[in-house]
């Protein structure tokens, strides 16, 4: 046994969970800041990860401050008296793709490449929502398998945006996907 997940829905954050939290402080000599979500302890956005995909340098008072709302993913579960590690840049993951809103840039994993190039998937992936990643398992996938995640995904993440908007903070705004997933 080299990994044992023990999933009991409702009761604890997981790693992709969206949610929309508020900034408790920024902490200059961290370069991080911590965000309410929600949990008993706050959550650490570290300025890596509140900077936008392909930003260099900064500061982390340039990209978030004391008081403001922010939507975040955990990208690592609280343990050990520390809170979430939260990003900016979330990550909307599928089984043959994950969506990246707002980047830039599509890639695949080798696997992918029995189809030639992530390119060869452009035709069903709305480039204009952001950046995608192809996963293995899109190699054996129907191209109506493809266009319908892809679909899904930018539908979750919309409605997720939708909700950060009505809702007041700390709130969850959707649950990641199940260990089983």
């Amino acid at each position: 046994l080299q990994r044992l997940v023990v999933d009991r829905p409702g009761c604890a954050p997981r790693i992709g969970d969206l949610f929309v939290g508020r900034v408790i402080r920024t902490v200059v000599a961290l370069e991080a800041a911590f965000v309410d979500i929600g949990l008993p302890d706050a959550g650490f956005l570290a300025l890596a990860e509140a900077r936008p995909a392909g930003t260099e340098g900064g500061t982390i008072r340039q990209f978030v401050n004391a008081g403001e709302r922010v939507v975040v993913q955990i990208i690592r579960t609280p343990e050990g008296g520390k809170g979430s590690k939260l990003t900016m840049r979330p990550a909307i993951a599928g089984a043959h793709l994950v969506f990246h809103p707002g980047g830039s840039l599509t890639g695949g994993s080798p696997a992918a490449a029995e189809r030639d190039t992530p390119a060869a998937y452009e035709r069903w992936l709305p480039r204009e929502a952001g950046a995608w990643t192809v996963l293995p398992a899109a190699a054996g996938a129907s191209d109506d398998a493809i266009a319908n995640e892809a679909r899904r995904l930018c539908a979750h993440w919309q409605d997720a945006l939708a909700r950060s908007r009505r809702v007041k903070p700390p709130a969850l705004l959707a649950c990641g996907p199940d260990p089983v997933v």
